[in-house]
C-alpha cells in the first residue's frame, strides 16, 4: 500500500522491515524514490504545520492499523 499526501508532498509506504518510508512526490505525481527517507529520520518534525502534523499522524495510524 502506498499513500500519496498532497499536504506533505510525499508518498508513504512500509518496507520489508516494517519501517515507514517516504519520498517526495514530483509535479507529475510520480514518486522520487531516489530520495527515499525513513519517517523516523525526519529532522523537521517540529517545523510541520498543524495540518501537516495531523496528516502525518493519520498516515502513521493507517499503516499501523491496516498495514
Amino acid at each position: 500500500m502506498i499513500i500519496h499526501s498532497e499536504i506533505l508532498a510525499n508518498a508513504f509506504w512500509v518496507d520489508h522491515n516494517n519501517d515507514l518510508c517516504s519520498a517526495p512526490l514530483q509535479v507529475d505525481g510520480t514518486v522520487d524514490d531516489e530520495n527515499m527517507l525513513y519517517v523516523e529520520e525526519w529532522q523537521c518534525l517540529g517545523e510541520l504545520t498543524e495540518a501537516e502534523s495531523e496528516e502525518l499522524d493519520s498516515i502513521i495510524e493507517i499503516f499501523y492499523k491496516y498495514g
